[in-house]
């Protein structure tokens, strides 16, 4: 499900891909089969991926334009403000693809192929391309290198990356719990489950960041949904027993 700030909500299926606006009452039904996810583009547009290549879609007219530009099944697709898409196969692997239809690789640090399952793809407001991994922990690309550089930090398990409006990074674990990284310091914070600190995070699975208009952080994980204060460093948690419909809370979504 994608929801933007305009109303409308995007719904996959096994069938295709539905769009409503919550101010207006019909669905829209666009017939694509099945299709793994989808993911908002610039100025507006819609990427689809399915099983061969994607389409991208222009909400407004309705056109849809499809692309085969890669050989396998991938599951993670960003564009960049420059119209790039970076792709990331299923079985490991970086490319990008320019408006001109060109495949570039990008590689380790050694020089080969960079081989390691991506779970993220994220770009920072300063065009920066991170990548976080599956087993192999966070990087980001030197583009006149095409290396991907790896930060330091204690976990291999990437799930969730996201830039504050301080232009601080955060970084979701599967199980060594939260992490800001100060890239101007070089500085990595670690913020851990603590069964003795009822103010640490209340989960090790860190799932999604988001930030609301407030400035105010949120985190996802698997044990509950947390509230994070800057100036204290402490989190609130969100359970069942507030209300939520189950402890494991996969992602946030701030309405109007």
């Amino acid at each position: 499900v994608l929801c933007e700030k305009s109303g409308t909500v995007w719904i996959t299926t096994y069938d295709g891909l539905n769009r409503v606006n919550i101010s207006q009452k019909p669905f829209k039904k666009y017939l694509f089969g099945n299709i793994a996810f989808i993911v908002k583009g610039i100025n507006n547009k819609v990427w689809i991926n399915r099983p061969k290549g994607s389409d991208k879609l222009d909400p407004m007219t309705g056109k849809i334009i499809h692309y085969d530009f890669i050989e396998e099944d991938y599951e993670i697709l960003k564009e960049d403000e420059k119209g790039n898409l970076w792709i990331a196969k299923r079985k490991g692997g970086l490319f990008k693809r320019d408006k001109q239809g060109k495949i570039t690789n990008y590689f380790s640090s050694d020089g080969k192929i960079f081989r390691s399952a991506v779970d993220v793809i994220y770009i920072t407001s300063d065009n920066v391309i991170w990548v976080g991994t599956n087993v192999d922990g966070l990087y980001y690309v030197n583009p006149s290198t095409r290396k991907l550089i790896k930060v330091k930090i204690p976990s291999n398990n990437i799930n969730d990356i996201y830039e504050d409006s301080f232009g601080l990074l955060w970084v979701g674990t599967s199980m060594r719990g939260l992490y800001s990284y100060d890239r101007k310091l070089d500085l990595v914070k670690s913020y851990t489950f603590d069964l003795n600190n009822p103010s640490s995070i209340s989960g090790q699975s860190v799932l999604d960041i988001h930030e609301d208009k407030n400035r105010t952080l949120w985190f996802s994980t698997n044990t509950g949904l947390n509230k994070f204060n800057r100036s204290t460093g402490m989190f609130t948690h969100f359970t069942e027993k507030d209300g939520l419909p189950s402890d494991a809370v996969f992602t946030v979504l701030e309405d109007d």
